[in-house]
């Protein structure tokens, strides 16, 4: 697809397609300093042409998580499988935190600016783009053993 003449560039891997030769340069050098890899609502299956993600040889205390509604080929791999829905787990994650997370404000989001500047249609602001957070801190919620 083109906006404007120019070719779309989106930030998701589909089945079968490899990553871009920068993303994938940036992918190897953050997979190799990390100590934790969080895998969220992906079957994984995509990732398995980029086994440098898995290698713990390099990093032996690189812990892996998967949330996931369902089997992956690296459940026996991860240090932590949560099956469920990687909203739930998040917001009983982030409330175990007590982390309130900013609201979503589509005029700092980079892809919707960048899409608004180059003029795409169908790029429709949020009825509230920049709703003010809540100052009120989450009721704790104990975080479910798994």
């Amino acid at each position: 697809k083109a906006c404007k003449g120019e070719p779309l560039r989106d930030t998701i891997v589909y089945f079968g397609e490899k990553l871009h030769d920068d993303d994938l340069d940036r992918a190897r050098a953050e997979s190799e300093r990390a100590d934790l890899a969080v895998f969220l609502g992906s079957s994984l299956k995509v990732l398995q042409h980029y086994k440098f993600i898995w290698d713990k040889s390099r990093n032996r205390a690189k812990k892996f998580a998967i949330i996931n509604l369902q089997w992956t080929p690296k459940d026996k791999m991860a240090d932590l499988k949560i099956n469920g829905r990687c909203d739930t787990v998040l917001a009983l994650l982030l409330a175990a935190l007590k982390v309130t997370p900013e609201a979503y404000c589509d005029r700092a989001d980079p892809i919707a600016a960048a899409a608004r500047k180059a003029g795409c249609k169908g790029t429709v602001p949020m009825p509230d783009p920049c709703p003010q957070p809540s100052r009120k801190p989450p009721k704790s919620r104990a975080f479910p053993t798994v």
